[in-house]
């Protein structure tokens, strides 16, 4: 079988084709979002020319528009974790696992990947001492933000102006990637150092 065209006429427009530079990404900040999508991901990297052309965050199978800050810098939207197919055994998409995050201008040429992870956003329910520097009678007053978000009058923590003191942080949904001391991400609570007083 032969195929025959016919050209009538001629191109009576021109349309432009972009080469550039492979995009190379170095680094991505935060390294996960929370699973409901929405987190502000910011891509450093080399290559990202703006050629006004669009370009895409490819998130593991999902793609969302993304801007071009300058040449060293781009950031776009976390989508939400992909569903799951019905009944998958095992199934691929799940909290706290990395799934590669890529740049690309036409969703087929992809950039290397570098991981990105889902997670369920921690909650903190309370907080408690563990050294003596630790006063019950500080003046609610002082201090109503975190008296509204932890539900206590009169024993909020504190600790010196010259850092140190050490608390613990009871809550939920604590991984590695929200402080990496985590002791034991079965136990719901983490503790951490206090920095000086900024």
């Amino acid at each position: 079988n032969t195929l025959v065209c016919n050209f009538t006429t001629s191109l009576s427009k021109s349309v432009k084709f972009y080469y550039h530079d492979d995009y190379k990404i170095s680094s991505i900040f935060p390294v996960a979002g929370d699973f409901s999508g929405n987190t502000v991901v910011n891509l450093t990297g080399i290559g990202f020319t703006n050629y006004s052309q669009p370009i895409y965050c490819i998130f593991a199978v999902v793609h969302v528009p993304a801007v071009i800050d300058s040449s060293t810098r781009v950031r776009c939207l976390s989508p939400a974790l992909p569903p799951n197919p019905r009944d998958c055994s095992p199934c691929p998409y799940f909290l706290d696992k990395g799934y590669p995050l890529y740049l690309s201008s036409n969703l087929y040429d992809k950039s290397a990947g570098i991981n990105f992870s889902w997670i369920a956003t921690p909650e903190i329910s309370s907080l408690s001492p563990l050294t003596r520097s630790y006063y019950l009678t500080l003046p609610a007053t002082m201090y109503s933000p975190l008296k509204t978000m932890i539900g206590v009058s009169n024993s909020l923590p504190q600790g010196s102006v010259n850092g140190g003191t050490i608390i613990t942080v009871v809550g939920v949904n604590f991984t590695s990637l929200s402080r990496p001391d985590l002791f034991d991400p079965t136990d719901p609570q983490l503790r951490c150092d206090f920095p000086f007083k900024i």
